[in-house]
């Protein structure tokens, strides 16, 4: 075992090394993303991101920080070849507020094929992430413990990525959301399009920059966006908002959501995520 694998698994906390191949991938996938957080701190510090296998590990496993997708989803796939799997890299266009598609290879992602069917373990994605390995079949529904997912077909090729809605619940008080009141909620929530065709990691160059240094318009720059999985639910913090989701059923979640203070971040980024302080970070939107 290289020296690679050996401290990623310790940085997963995976002990064991399942014999099956798809149990293997399903394993590294739970604790990869109940152990790494989404997360946009170095963007937020002006402290560069470089996509390369090396420079990545340092970061996220040596020094214990996360990253987002292109980031993240990479690294992995650098550990799954490592295990001798069949990994392609994908791009895709996310949908964000509004269904407003965003720039062209903005999320990246593994493709795994495992005699002959093709899975999706995306472990960067945010709170849009699947809580499992996904396989990748076209227009059906896809089950999982907690969540139903699909990849519906576009027209010109195209593959749509989307979670179905659930039914929201404050957690204190056992209501239902105001949000999730409202009569224009759509059933589906969109994720990112794709064409599925493997891409190259230069291919991320050009929405790299664009997300660490464009002010105006990368969500990125804007605030703090850090998430992370917990067993049956997950734990984010966007901007000043900190939620904790727990999954109920796979129609409903309850939610619990806090205001975090400028001189409780710190305490609220090792708490939750697991990420020590770093300095000179920028952070808008906070009091």
């Amino acid at each position: 075992m290289s020296d690679f694998v050996k401290k990623y698994l310790e940085r997963l906390q995976v002990t064991a090394i399942p014999s099956n191949k798809l149990d293997l991938l399903k394993c590294l996938f739970s604790h990869h993303i109940q152990n790494i957080p989404f997360e946009n701190t170095y963007v937020l510090s002006r402290k560069p991101i470089v996509i390369e296998k090396y420079k990545l590990f340092e970061k996220i496993v040596e020094n214990k920080r996360g990253g987002f997708c292109c980031e993240l989803n990479y690294l992995f796939s650098c550990l799954l070849k490592e295990f001798d799997f069949d990994v392609e890299l994908y791009g895709a266009r996310v949908y964000g507020k509004g269904n407003r598609l965003g720039t062209r290879n903005g999320h990246m992602f593994s493709v795994v094929t495992i005699d002959g069917q093709k899975y999706i373990p995306d472990v960067a994605f945010a709170d849009r992430s699947p809580d499992d390995v996904l396989p990748f079949v076209l227009d059906t529904l896809i089950k999982t413990a907690a969540n139903t997912y699909r990849y519906r077909t576009l027209p010109e090729g195209e593959v749509l990525y989307e979670v179905k809605k659930k039914t929201v619940y404050d957690m204190e008080t056992g209501r239902p959301a105001e949000e999730d009141l409202r009569p224009d909620v759509e059933e589906w929530i969109w994720g990112y399009k794709f064409t599925p065709v493997p891409i190259q990691v230069t291919d991320i160059e050009q929405p790299l920059k664009f997300f660490t240094t464009d002010v105006e318009n990368s969500i990125f720059l804007a605030g703090l966006y850090v998430c992370k999985a917990l067993p049956g639910g997950y734990v984010s913090l966007h901007s000043d908002t900190l939620r904790i989701v727990e999954y109920v059923s796979v129609s409903e979640i309850k939610r619990s959501k806090e205001i975090v203070k400028r001189h409780q971040v710190d305490e609220c980024l090792e708490k939750y995520f697991g990420l020590h302080p770093i300095s000179g970070m920028i952070l808008p939107n906070f009091m």
